[in-house]
């Protein structure tokens, strides 16, 4: 088998995490201990998933796209943070979202029953949705916002495609 596009050896892997030891660490550290002077809060590291897990979150997607008859052109990995209330308070963490091509567009999705097995893949981004030529009952007009929101109901009848709550913590002293 061929090696795959992206592969990295252990030394360029090495220089990666020494970087945000040094530049990215320090900072989230100080900021986090401004925040809340009486904890000792050590920055995320990394994040885990179980292999299985992985391998069962892309068969989905794959099953979702196909009957939606779109392709997946990529996956989207987001950074982000725990809000104070949730069960990693503050913590950093990663999103993925799939995201498919339609009209020259790339873009995040999620999928709504259609007939029978059909889906269809609607944009993340409601904003994107008449662009698309999706259909316009989709939406709800906010007259207070700039950008156009999802209907309501279209999103209590999706299937989000959108997977979080990994593992994390600083890393174990045998990797790096």
């Amino acid at each position: 088998m061929e090696t795959p596009k992206g592969i990295i050896s252990k030394t360029q892997a090495q220089e990666l995490f020494d970087n945000y030891s040094n530049f990215r660490v320090p900072a989230i550290d100080s900021l986090e201990q401004q925040r809340m002077p009486k904890e000792n809060f050590k920055a995320t590291r990394f994040l885990s998933i179980e292999y299985q897990r992985l391998k069962d979150y892309i068969a989905y997607v794959e099953n979702e796209a196909q009957l939606a008859n779109v392709p997946i052109t990529n996956f989207r990995i987001y950074l982000a943070t725990y809000p104070e209330k949730a069960k990693f308070p503050r913590r950093n963490t990663l999103f993925i979202l799939p995201t498919t091509t339609k009209n020259g567009a790339e873009f995040g999705f999620f999928t709504l029953p259609g007939e029978g097995d059909s889906r269809t893949a609607v944009p993340i981004n409601a904003s994107l949705t008449k662009d698309l030529g999706l259909a316009s009952g989709l939406m709800d007009r906010n007259e207070a916002g700039i950008i156009p929101s999802l209907n309501s109901n279209v999103l209590q009848g999706g299937n989000s495609l959108i997977l979080n709550d990994m593992g994390n913590s600083p890393p174990p002293k045998s990797d790096f």
